[in-house]
């Protein structure tokens, strides 16, 4: 693959290194080698993808790449969580509801609203829909499975001025 180099041993699982980030299989988590310092410096909003689901997860990423961002990416609410309390200056969350661990995409939600209220949600789910007191007052829900059109217009709801940046490959 382009812009991949793969790592094995007998004693740690794989990881691959793809785009400048690490994403080891076990974990399933890319996170940039990066400090916080190096993360202040990117000059693209940050947004972070939650979801269990790695063809899902990455796809959803490319989307939102597409549209300006860098992309953070996680595989459970858990993961994004011990990410945010690191490091917690990024613009976007946007969260599957089921991702496995001990909290899911509606208390991730909830949990960023709280604790850093700046951040714009976006959650999503294909098998549960948000009931009364799910959601936060500054996210948005989309059903699975959506297009990219979906996404777009739901950054376009949280950023009606920017940081989004209309990609030519989803042009209506």
């Amino acid at each position: 693959m382009l812009g991949c180099s793969m790592k094995m041993s007998l004693t740690t699982p794989p990881e691959v290194i793809f785009r400048g980030v690490v994403w080891n299989k076990h974990h399933a988590l890319r996170l940039p080698r990066m400090s916080n310092v190096q993360l202040d410096a990117i000059s693209e909003p940050i947004a972070l993808v939650v979801d269990d689901e790695p063809l899902i997860r990455m796809d959803t990423a490319d989307i939102i790449a597409d549209a300006g961002y860098h992309v953070i990416e996680a595989s459970s609410a858990d993961q994004a969580f011990e990410f945010l309390s690191t490091y917690c200056s990024l613009q976007l969350l946007f969260t599957d509801v089921q991702t496995g661990g001990d909290l899911d995409g509606f208390e991730l939600a909830r949990e960023v609203a709280t604790r850093w209220p700046d951040i714009e949600v976006v959650v999503a789910s294909g098998m549960q829909l948000p009931g009364e007191g799910d959601l936060p007052e500054n996210a948005t829900f989309i059903q699975k499975p959506f297009s990219a059109e979906t996404v777009l217009e739901a950054l376009r709801e949280h950023f009606p001025n920017g940081p989004f940046r209309p990609p030519h490959d989803y042009a209506a």
